[in-house]
């Protein structure tokens, strides 16, 4: 069996080899005939001249012979010469061999390969590709054509309407009959659409093009019938019908899967849809009419049942019915989706769409919905929400003109029309990467253009709640525009309010906050709140206007009741320009426990006086300027601060510059000093309290004080002692040294001036000086004031004086002396 397939093989090649040599000879002895009847034929039938660079015969199309053209090139009918109707490296025109030998020569093929091919109107009714004598065959012709095919092409075609199309040729067969006066060819085409223009609009480009079609032509009447197109993965028939005035196009595609047209659109920059999914089958039908000297007409109904849209997150909505149509008339497109409807998993919707004119587009948008907050979120991009839940009922409606969908302005979404309304109900959510949750958010908004009036508004945050009632404003604009502002004017009531859970924290610094977000807002809020807090302070019964002019913040006619007492005032914040923010205050302050002021403000950042060491009732009257930081705490290096201040029945308790004065008094009783009243005016500038002189009258000591205090408890105090305290206030206490007691009786009944004691240093460990100039100053100071006394005394009633007593203060040499204690 091995040996029979051997010599069959080598039979068959010996017969293969035989026709080869048969089928080579024939065309070496007859080639001169076939070109030179090729020629003579080509020159009768064309009108045009064509350019061939070489011509011979060949076997490359075996079993058919063929006349092989090499570059060959011409311009076209009624072209200029610089113009390209076909230029091809290739053209064979096959024949049968065997009929040569009876000298009945004839083409039944063209293929034409390797080239290009452009296809033009180079005036009214006339195309370049005309280049047939009389546009006919002759009869008796050598051609007889029964297939032309186009391989490896770039191709190009345009028309008077303005519509231009570039492709490339994989592989073109084109069929059937060409008589005198008409033709009718079969098509079996695949092409690379590069692009289709009309009017420099592009319609598609990049789209790969599978082609089955019948080609007929008939006295100017250019016809396709039963075309068949798969553009990528997307099928439909179509028809074309060519007259001289007048040209249509109709087609068609059922069953047509969504997801290969979004695959298309997205493909052909028509729509960017990420992390959406549209699924399901949809009817097409379209027409397309290029009249001559007129406007295009074009026309694209759709249906769409039982599809389903899916969102970025886990949801989808199903059952979606959608019926429409786009429509291109005299230079005018418009888009109509006349009706859309579906479910989603909690509820429906339904509503229409509408662009009227794209070129300045008029859009309408009616919408219906019962549906939870977490299925409308899925479609959108927002990603600082999380554990959405609740319900939002939309009844609204939109409609306004734009200059351009691509390029929408902020003054146009100012103009739009809307109304309706929008339900919120049992809302709840929190900020992504925060433990912040809103709860129990319900709203009822009212939509009136651009302008959202607000019936109800009802939130709980953290330990927060809170109920507005007034309006929004430039809601649309704020939603879709970076830096736009949202008005807010409303009237808030809430029961508690905790700061902390409505400032927005610092990502990049925890535990600090931000009042950026207010560089947006353009807010008035009559306010009226029983409980607020923040950090330390604790108030109620607040009543004030808040204001927020794009990032400055200000409060006027406050009133509330904290620290046991009252306060009434106003402030500003500047957060324009970013941290510190400065800060100013105007308060008044009436029967406030200081203590619990200190504790409140956490000892106003300072650790010169600390609440544990204060104690009473002040009444203040003070304006202040400073810098708030990242944790909206003032800077005390910032603060500047004027107040006049009065403090009632109060006590100094373990305070360290007081203790230094422990040689003048018992350490105990300096523990603890209570007054009466202590009144001043204060200023603080520069990390420093500034102290003018006053008076305390204490239960220990009476002095005058006056000097500075800085906020890192440095002090530098002039006090002011009576010279009985000073020199003997010890010894009063014991009583027991009778060597002093006749001396401590004289000068209780004479003159007791006040001598200056200079103490600075560290508040905790202070020194105490005397100095001989502030001494001999206080002193004649202390006998004018008691010349005036006397004076005084002998204008109202001359007596006789009384013997005056004296005391003779004896110094040494140095008349200072220091006490470190």
């Amino acid at each position: 069996m091995k040996k029979f397939l051997l010599k069959f093989f080598k039979f068959s090649l010996i017969l293969l080899l035989l026709a080869v040599g048969t089928f080579t000879l024939v065309l070496y002895l007859f080639s001169d005939n076939i070109k030179a009847a090729a020629i003579e034929e080509i020159n009768n039938q064309l009108a045009v001249p064509i350019k061939v660079q070489k011509l011979r015969v060949s076997i490359r199309k075996f079993p058919s012979a063929s006349l092989l053209l090499e570059d060959v090139y011409t311009n076209g009918f009624n072209s200029p010469e610089r113009d390209t109707l076909l230029f091809a490296h290739n053209i064979f025109l096959e024949f049968d061999l065997w009929r040569i030998i009876f000298s009945q020569l004839s083409f039944k093929k063209i293929s034409i390969e390797e080239g290009i091919l452009n296809i033009a109107e180079v005036k009214k009714g006339t195309y370049n590709y005309r280049i047939w004598k009389q546009d006919n065959v002759s009869s008796g012709s050598i051609f007889e054509l029964e297939e032309v095919e186009f391989r490896n092409m770039k191709s190009t075609f345009q028309n008077s309407a303005n519509v231009k199309t570039t492709f490339f040729t994989k592989a073109l067969s084109l069929s059937g009959f060409v008589e005198a006066d008409k033709y009718f060819l079969e098509t079996d085409a695949s092409i690379l659409l590069d692009n289709f223009i009309v009017k420099n609009d592009t319609f598609l480009t990049q789209v790969p093009l599978a082609i089955e079609l019948n080609l007929a032509n008939k006295k100017d009447t250019f016809n396709i019938r039963e075309g068949n197109i798969l553009a990528g993965k997307i099928p439909f028939d179509f028809s074309v019908l060519s007259t001289g005035e007048n040209t249509s196009v109709t087609a068609s595609g059922s069953n047509i899967k969504w997801d290969n047209i979004i695959s298309l659109a997205k493909s052909q920059g028509w729509i960017k849809l990420h992390g959406i999914q549209l699924s399901g089958e949809t009817e097409l039908k379209g027409e397309l009419d290029f009249p001559k000297g007129k406007k295009p007409y074009a026309k694209l109904s759709f249906l769409t049942q039982e599809a389903s849209l899916e969102g970025i997150r886990e949801s989808a909505f199903k059952n979606i019915y959608c019926e429409g149509y786009y429509e291109l008339k005299n230079g005018k497109s418009d888009l109509k989706l006349s009706e859309i409807r579906g479910k989603g998993e909690s509820g429906v919707f339904e509503g229409s769409f509408a662009v009227n004119d794209f070129s300045s587009p008029l859009l309408e948008l009616e919408l219906r919905s019962d549906l939870s907050l977490e299925e409308y979120l899925s479609f959108t991009s927002i990603d600082t929400l999380e554990n959405v839940k609740g319900r939002a009922i939309i009844n609204a409606r939109f409609k306004n003109r734009f200059s351009s969908l691509k390029n929408i302005s902020t003054q146009e979404l100012k103009r739009a029309q809307t109304d309706g309304t929008i339900s919120l109900k049992d809302v709840s959510f929190s900020f992504a990467n925060s433990n912040q949750i809103i709860s129990h958010l319900n709203s009822d908004l009212v939509l009136s253009n651009n302008l959202f009036k607000i019936d109800q508004f009802y939130l709980k945050k953290g330990e927060s709640d809170l109920y507005m009632k007034g309006y929004f404003e430039n809601v649309l604009n704020s939603v879709f525009f970076d830096h736009e502002t949202i008005s807010v004017y409303a009237k808030v009531i809430s029961q508690e309010i905790v700061l902390d859970d409505f400032l927005i924290p610092n990502s990049e610094k925890p535990g600090s906050y931000s009042l950026s977000f207010t560089k947006s807002l353009l807010l008035d809020l009559d306010l009226q709140i029983d409980r607020l807090k923040f950090q330390n302070f604790n108030a109620r019964n607040i009543t004030a206007n808040l204001n927020i002019n794009r990032g400055r913040i200000s409060a006027n006619t406050i009133s509330l009741e904290a620290d046991g007492g009252s306060y009434q005032g106003s402030f500003k914040i500047d957060a324009t320009s970013g941290l510190p923010y400065p800060v100013f205050v105007s308060l008044k302050a009436d029967d406030i426990d200081i203590n619990k002021l200190f504790v409140s403000f956490k000892n106003f950042g300072q650790e010169a006086i600390l609440a544990e060491n204060i104690y009473g009732t002040t009444n203040t009257d003070l304006q202040m300027k400073g810098l708030l930081n990242h944790k909206l705490k003032v800077d005390p290096a910032s603060v500047e601060l004027e107040a006049d201040m009065s403090i009632a029945n109060g006590s100094l308790k373990n305070y360290q510059p007081l203790e230094a004065l422990s040689r003048f008094s018992d350490i105990k009783e300096l523990q603890n000093v209570r007054f009466a009243t202590l009144t001043n005016h204060i200023t603080i500038k520069n990390s420093e309290i500034i102290i003018p002189e006053m008076q305390v009258s204490s239960n220990v000591l009476d002095l005058q004080l006056s000097g500075k205090h800085t906020f890192a408890n440095y002090i530098d105090y002039t006090i002011k002692l009576k010279m009985s305290d000073l020199l003997f206030g010890q010894r009063k206490l014991r009583k027991g040294n009778k060597e002093f007691d006749e001396h401590l009786v004289e000068v209780e009944k004479g003159d007791n001036p006040k001598i200056p004691v200079r103490m600075f240093g560290q508040a905790d460990k202070p020194e105490i000086t005397i100095d001989k100039k502030t001494l001999g100053k206080s002193i004649i100071e202390e006998i004018r004031e008691q010349g005036k006394k006397i004076r005084s005394l002998f204008k109202e009633k001359k007596q006789p004086p009384e013997p005056e007593e004296k005391i003779i203060f004896e110094w040494e040499e140095d008349t200072s002396y220091i006490d470190k204690n």
